[in-house]
């Protein structure tokens, strides 16, 4: 029964621990900015799930039965923990890179895992709080990632459910074996055939064709489908084609998720272009900080990911570009309803510098209007005054001049 158990969770742990051994790899070969990629939040979950999606395959249960085995509950605020370490470490220790050399210490054995390498360049550089302390930090949510890896990999060896349904398998085959060799050459062997194999095949499918998961239908064994009826062929041929939609959304779902995170990280790659579609540029210039006055004239509809929790984020980073920026304040002159609803939301200001700039520029070309009185500059500047009010300031002295000259016509 214990080398039942260890065949169990061997292809959880494989799995699991490939990004980790990975990232080791990496650490060992002195690639600390790439050691520190490896050990990303999206590298960690996906061994994981392939870990789930392993153990499903290699021993033909549904994924239900196998993450009731796991400590779904933990994942997830393990992850957040070593998510938000990884991106500080990965901040703080990459300014350093290219002056410190390898970073990682060579003393340390060939099979250590991830966190104690780098717990090793924490201990080396200990003197130093701006790498020893976000990498010491990591080392320790890593260690808390493994030990989970571990705690998850013995809970799905021991897990009764799944054990009996392998063994119940096993029984099965050794069942289906014996009579066939009790009954050979016995007419009756035909019947006992057809009950045990084509039967159970048949049950097998509807176990799994009766499934909520589209992508279930691929757990089915080769051997299985010679004997499954047509209704059982046309269920399995639905399931595949809402299987292929499934993991259609799940890779758009992926490309905006990577697209929000590198708006927010301040730089795209070539292969946002298909995430970002005709919004490139103006992400790009999200990520720059370089917004144009154009940009803030833009409606609710030229983001991209709509539908998905990643558009919230870029128009999040899109409005956190244009408050910081002071350069832009010093040019704009008109909102869309759209973007003034984001600028006025609760919680957003602009940053001190750009709102001085916004407000003395609208005053001295409010003050230079009203002094030379062409109606083309005092148009302009009920525009900017009008800029002001929407952001919702108070008027400053010459808006409120103007004010008061429109109100006596």
């Amino acid at each position: 029964m214990a080398i039942m158990a260890s065949k169990i969770g061997a292809p959880f742990l494989q799995s699991s621990l490939e990004p980790l051994r990975a990232a080791a790899k990496k650490l060992a070969e002195g690639h600390l900015s790439e050691g520190l990629d490896a050990l990303s939040r999206q590298r960690l979950e996906a061994g994981y799930q392939k870990g789930i999606e392993a153990t499903m395959r290699t021993l033909r249960v549904p994924r239900d039965l196998v993450e009731r085995a796991l400590p779904t509950a933990d994942v997830h605020s393990v992850l957040d923990e070593v998510d938000r370490c990884q991106k500080t470490a990965r901040s703080s220790v990459g300014q350093f890179v290219g002056s410190l050399g390898s970073l990682v210490p060579g003393g340390t054995g060939l099979n250590d895992p991830a966190s104690q390498r780098l717990r090793a360049v924490a201990d080396k550089y200990a003197l130093d709080e701006h790498i020893a302390k976000p990498v010491g930090a990591l080392s320790e949510s890593v260690a808390r990632w493994e030990e989970l890896v571990d705690h998850a990999h013995a809970q799905l060896s021991a897990d009764a459910a799944i054990r009996a349904v392998v063994l119940r398998r096993r029984l099965v085959w050794a069942g289906i074996v014996l009579a066939l060799v009790v009954v050979v050459g016995c007419s009756a062997g035909v019947g006992v055939w057809h009950h045990v194999v084509v039967t159970g095949a048949q049950q097998r499918i509807s176990s799994i064709t009766s499934q909520t998961d589209p992508c279930a239908g691929e757990q089915v064994d080769q051997g299985d489908l010679e004997h499954a009826l047509p209704d059982q062929i046309s269920r399995l041929e639905q399931m595949k084609g809402a299987c292929a939609k499934h993991r259609e959304r799940e890779a758009y779902l992926a490309r905006c998720a990577a697209l929000a995170e590198h708006v927010t990280a301040g730089k795209l790659t070539g292969e946002d272009k298909a995430a970002a579609g005709s919004a490139y540029g103006l992400l790009e210039r999200v990520a720059q900080g370089s917004l144009t006055p154009k940009d803030l004239t833009v409606g609710g509809d030229v983001m991209p990911c709509d539908g998905t929790p990643s558009q919230e984020r870029l128009w999040k980073a899109y409005t956190d570009s244009a408050t910081g920026s002071v350069a832009l304040w010093g040019k704009v002159e008109t909102l869309s309803p759209h973007v003034a609803s984001l600028l006025t939301s609760k919680g957003v200001v602009l940053s001190d510098r750009a709102r001085e700039t916004l407000l003395f520029r609208v005053e001295a070309e409010t003050k230079r209007a009203i002094t030379k009185g062409l109606e083309s500059e005092l148009a302009r500047a009920r525009r900017l005054c009008g800029l002001v009010d929407q952001l919702g300031y108070p008027k400053e002295p010459w808006c409120k001049a103007l004010g008061r000259i429109d109100s006596k016509k």
